[in-house]
């Protein structure tokens, strides 16, 4: 299978380069983005439980 490739060799480094720096920028994205979502997350759900436990003690002193 020793053919000859239809891309040059300039364009062939460009992109083994390409593909070499994008695997550490995601998971640098990944490393960011998953703790700041869980985080944003946790105050969510934090917020919506206070409120309810708030309805429930306003109903309750009615």
């Amino acid at each position: 299978m020793g053919g000859t490739s239809l891309i040059p060799a300039e364009v062939m480094t460009l992109i083994t380069g390409f593909a070499g720096d994008i695997v550490p920028t995601a998971l640098a994205v990944v490393a960011v983005v998953v703790p700041v979502g869980l985080a944003l997350w946790g105050v969510g759900f934090a917020i919506k439980k206070g409120i309810g436990f708030l309805q429930r003690k306003a109903s309750k002193a009615l």
